[in-house]
């Protein structure tokens, strides 16, 4: 994937997270920014790696700094359970946005060319199943 277009789908990441409500209380369950939450979400299946957090403490021994700090401008990272529960309390459906800009930038950029099919449609698969 291409820096621009990396960084135009992450702007609307952090645009989406600056407007969702953040239903968490105060006290020790809001040490992460929301925002910082969702990032490191995307950076799970960005990764695929198993456990992010032990991922990025292991770069930053080695090399003294981490891709969620380079790459994805994330100031703390938490740990797995941590998103979990942050993500527990948002419903799928505010990110409906998320989705259909990103697939707007994806198109804009040349790379749902490569998914085209006969009668013009993109394939796209969502949660193991081909939508068209």
């Amino acid at each position: 994937m291409g820096r621009g277009i990396f960084e135009k789908l992450l702007i609307i990441l952090e645009k989406k997270g600056e407007t969702l409500p953040d239903s968490r209380q105060n006290g020790r369950n809001y040490r992460y920014k929301l925002i910082d939450v969702l990032k490191c979400a995307f950076c799970v299946f960005f990764f695929q790696y198993p456990s992010l957090l032990d991922f990025q403490r292991k770069m930053q021994e080695q090399r003294r700094r981490n891709n969620m700090e380079t790459v994805f401008r994330v100031q703390e990272i938490p740990g797995d359970t941590q998103i979990r529960n942050v993500l527990e309390c948002i419903e799928p459906e505010q990110f409906g946005s998320v989705f259909n800009e990103s697939l707007h930038v994806a198109e804009e950029q040349g790379v749902l060319q490569m998914f085209g099919v006969l009668d013009g449609g993109v394939l796209i698969a969502l949660d193991g199943v081909w939508y068209h």
